[in-house]
C-alpha cells in the first residue's frame, strides 16, 4: 500500500502486540501502549480520510524520476 499513514498505525499496533506477547515489564508495556495512542492521535486525520477515500498515495517511483532529472 502507498499510504504512510496507515503503514505508521500498523507498525505501532504491532509495537503494543509484540510488548504484550514479549515483555514482561509493566514500564514497557505502558510505554508501547503510550506510543500506540499517541501515533493514533497523530494519525486520526489520515486515518479518516483513508476511510473516507480521501487520502492521497505517496508514489515514490515518480518522486525518483523527478529527483533524477534535476
Amino acid at each position: 500500500s502507498h499510504y504512510i499513514s496507515l503503514s505508521t498505525v500498523v507498525g505501532a499496533v504491532t509495537l503494543l502486540i509484540a510488548g504484550l506477547l514479549l515483555v514482561d515489564n509493566k514500564t514497557v508495556i505502558l510505554l508501547c501502549l503510550f506510543t500506540m495512542l499517541s501515533v493514533l492521535v497523530k494519525h486520526a486525520g489520515s486515518i479518516l480520510r483513508i476511510l473516507n477515500g480521501r487520502e492521497e498515495k505517496i508514489f515514490l517511483k515518480n518522486e525518483i524520476k523527478f529527483l533524477a532529472k534535476r
